[in-house]
């Protein structure tokens, strides 16, 4: 079975912060979102005062045009900068936020972006290479459904973890506002393998004429 590649561009996206003198009152609190700006910030942040800052950050896909099968799919990503004195991991989550961003779903998508499922981590802070495209590991297939939506959230490892910055740890990335070809986008694979049970896909068995190497 022949394969092609579809590139998707993230229709929205944008991050929301939580920010307060006390940092636990900052990660478990949403203050403002951002959805209109050329690049998005997933990370932690410490100043004198105190202030603390946390953002998560959310993309979303529609896949009206995909008619499928997805056999395989990353994430791709351009850095615009890393301002991390710490490193961390960039966690992708698993969330289907509510969107547009509003007053009344801005502390659902915050708060729920922290104890969603874990799809991957995107990469190290310190491997990013800004002004560059960087790719995720493979997400798992079987949640990308033809004709529908995906959605993830990007969290840092400590975030999640509830370590207390003591500076800066947190990175932007490109948004869908940013020039063609910088956005955000997901890369699909279609077609290339037969479905099996549990929407898993299978290389094609010789007896339906495939080459054995």
């Amino acid at each position: 079975m022949s394969t092609e590649t579809t590139i998707i561009a993230a229709t929205t996206d944008g991050h929301v912060k939580g920010q307060a003198a006390d940092y636990n009152t900052a990660r478990g609190t949403a203050t403002l979102y951002l959805v209109t700006d050329t690049n998005w910030i997933v990370g932690q942040r410490y100043t004198a005062g105190p202030i603390y800052r946390v953002w998560r950050s959310y993309i979303e896909f529609d896949l009206s045009g995909v008619t499928g099968p997805v056999t395989a799919a990353i994430l791709r990503m351009k850095c615009y900068a890393d301002s991390s004195a710490t490193d961390f991991d960039i966690m992708v989550m698993r969330h289907a936020w509510d969107t547009p961003f509003t007053a009344g779903n801005l502390e659902s998508n915050f708060d729920g972006a922290l104890v969603a499922v874990v799809e991957c981590v995107f990469a190290n802070s310190s491997t990013l290479v800004p002004g560059a495209d960087n790719d995720s590991p493979p997400l798992d297939v079987k949640q990308i459904v033809p004709g529908g939506r995906v959605a993830f959230a990007l969290v840092s490892s400590r975030d999640i973890a509830g370590t207390t910055p003591g500076g800066d740890e947190y990175v932007l990335f490109n948004s869908a506002e940013a020039s063609a070809g910088s956005q955000p986008r997901l890369v699909l694979t279609i077609g290339g393998g037969v479905p099996v049970l549990g929407g898993e896909f299978a290389a094609p068995s010789p007896l339906r004429g495939s080459i054995v190497r």
